[in-house]
């Protein structure tokens, strides 16, 4: 049941993200660490969500 909610979820944390990156901080920002450091919280999410729903719920079945 989670896993099909995590197909959707990934476009629904990223398209806000893209929005603001495409309106505010690609036009107003000259340097480019900080464009690549402005999808690091996005990143981190995204790769903790896929240990939670994938990794984690696999330890937790075999461990019953």
């Amino acid at each position: 049941m989670v896993q099909r909610f995590f197909l959707l979820l990934p476009f629904i944390l990223i398209l806000p993200d893209v929005y603001i990156y495409r309106m505010f901080i690609d036009r107003l920002v000259d340097n480019t660490l900080l464009k690549i450091l402005y999808w690091v919280p996005s990143a981190l999410l995204l790769i903790g969500l896929v240990y939670f729903v994938y990794i984690a719920n696999e330890e937790v079945s075999h461990g019953r």
